[in-house]
């Protein structure tokens, strides 16, 4: 069971979002406005909680696992850009200005606080299928959302040189390894890595090649020959 690290059960938040935000994608020259925290590089305003440009691990004192709860009123925007390709958690690329996640976090302990790059493993009691809860949170109210924090990992000396990569990629919001062959490159990388560092399904794609842009990740994944690519996913408790 995920333990539950929210020391202000039943906090509330009526505020009314008043604030536009819009969502650009990395290699786009418009800046949202007024602002969206988010591991988007074209974005002018950054939280003091943002990832570092490549990996996104917790902070020593963020604990592995954190419950938060607030309200949003009927229609609002629960305040979290998130990502998913299909699979069992949702991503988080963003936090937006004045949100309740924003208005949560302001008043949070550090330890307690939502950082771009958690997952979103828990929405209401619904887990384990991305897409449900993404309903959930669309679906406002009372919410009571358990986060992961991530762990992130290089991949290193990939090459097609000798023959395929060796697995499979789901696109959607975010790039997410479907499925990984008996062999390939990422089975020979697998077969000598250690198990918090090899590559499984669901695994989200942070960067390639030192790019952070979808459409060019998407790209150099079906074209570039040698390949160095950033993976994420929900750190592990025993890892913590």
């Amino acid at each position: 069971a995920l333990g539950c690290g929210c020391a202000r059960r039943g906090r509330r938040s009526s505020l009314m979002l008043c604030f536009r935000t819009c969502w650009q994608d990395p290699d786009a020259s418009a800046i949202p406005v007024p602002a969206v925290y988010s591991e988007d590089p074209s974005a002018e305003l950054h939280m003091t909680i943002a990832p570092s440009a490549e990996f996104d691990e917790p902070r020593p004192s963020a604990a592995a696992d954190l419950c938060a709860r607030w309200s949003c009123a009927m229609g609002q925007d629960c305040g979290l850009d998130v990502q998913f390709a299909g699979g069992r958690f949702l991503r988080i690329h963003g936090i937006k200005a004045g949100g309740p996640a924003f208005w949560y976090n302001h008043k949070a302990a550090s330890c307690e606080r939502v950082q771009i790059g958690d997952f979103i493993v828990v929405v209401n009691g619904v887990s384990s299928d991305a897409v449900s809860m993404m309903d959930a949170l669309d679906d406002g109210g009372d919410l009571v959302i358990h986060f992961r924090r991530p762990h992130s990992f290089r991949v290193t000396g990939l090459t097609r040189s000798a023959g395929p990569l060796g697995c499979t990629f789901k696109f959607g919001s975010a790039i997410t390894v479907h499925e990984v062959n008996d062999s390939g490159a990422l089975a020979i990388w697998n077969a000598s890595a250690p198990d918090s560092d090899k590559v499984r399904p669901q695994d989200h794609v942070l960067s390639v090649n030192g790019e952070r842009s979808a459409s060019r990740m998407r790209q150099l994944l079906r074209t570039s020959d040698e390949l160095d690519i950033v993976f994420s996913r929900p750190l592990e408790l025993e890892l913590a």
